[in-house]
């Protein structure tokens, strides 16, 4: 969905708070970056591929690598919510928002919370998704943000950004 530039069908997206994620270089090894800025307005964020957004939405249809499946990326906190106590969120949401599954970021295979200043990997397996009730067949939205309306002065970037098998 993205690695080192945005995917025209799964572009970067601000629900609510009126900003526009943009595309920054980091280090060496991430090179471009897409990158997030929660200001006053409550919000949540990531990428998004519903024809609202983008002219060739590609919902993804991961039904085929149910059970060894994943969606993985990569996340930096560059600046950490004003609200220190703000808990860090993975929403993924299928057929035009008519299935979702919500998880604090402690819940990923890696079980970390975030650090500033740090890239971290954040794994989700399909099948544990798919039994927490979302539809694998038309994944349309994928965000990473502080819980809502707790996320105020956050930055933070994501990289390789991904649901496929590593199986494959």
């Amino acid at each position: 969905l993205f690695a080192d530039e945005q995917n025209a069908s799964w572009p970067m997206w601000d629900c609510c708070g009126g900003s526009t994620p943009t595309v920054e270089l980091d280090d060496d090894d991430h090179g471009n970056v897409a990158e997030f800025s929660i200001g006053a307005s409550p919000t949540v964020m990531g990428f998004i591929s519903r024809s609202d957004y983008t002219a060739s939405p590609a919902p993804f249809d991961a039904s085929a690598i149910l059970d060894t499946g994943v969606v993985q990326f990569e996340m930096k906190v560059v600046t950490a919510p004003t609200d220190s106590s703000a808990a860090w969120k993975f929403k993924i949401e299928s057929g035009d928002a008519s299935g979702a599954v919500e998880l604090d970021l402690t819940a990923s295979q890696e079980g970390t919370e975030p650090a500033v200043g740090q890239w971290q990997t954040y794994t989700y397996s399909l099948k544990d998704l798919f039994d927490a009730g979302l539809d694998l067949s038309q994944i349309d939205v994928l965000m990473v943000f502080p819980a809502w309306g707790a996320g105020q002065g956050a930055v933070y970037r994501l990289d390789n950004v991904k649901i496929y098998d590593p199986q494959q």
